[in-house]
C-alpha cells in the first residue's frame, strides 16, 4: 500500500514540475511578445516566485515521506 502511495506521489510531483516548466516557457514567450504583455509577465513572475518555493517544499516533504516509508519497510 505504501509503494502505491509513493508511486502516486511521485506522479503528482512530476505533474507539478511539468506544469511549472510550462509556466516558465510561457513567461519566456511573453517576454518576447513586447510591451503589451507587461502585466501578464509581472503576474507570471509573482506566481512563479510563490509556486517554485511551494514545489521545493513539497519535494522536500515527499523525500521525507519516502525515507520514513523505507524505514518502516525495513
Amino acid at each position: 500500500a505504501f509503494q502505491v502511495l509513493l508511486k502516486y506521489l511521485a506522479e503528482e510531483m512530476q505533474t507539478i514540475s511539468k506544469g511549472l516548466e510550462k509556466v516558465v516557457q510561457e513567461l519566456s514567450t511573453a517576454e518576447n511578445d513586447g510591451p503589451g504583455s507587461e502585466k501578464f509577465i509581472k503576474a507570471l513572475k509573482v506566481f512563479l516566485s510563490s509556486a517554485e518555493g511551494e514545489a521545493r517544499t513539497l519535494a522536500s516533504l515527499y523525500s521525507l515521506v519516502g525515507k520514513n516509508v523505507d524505514a518502516l519497510i525495513l
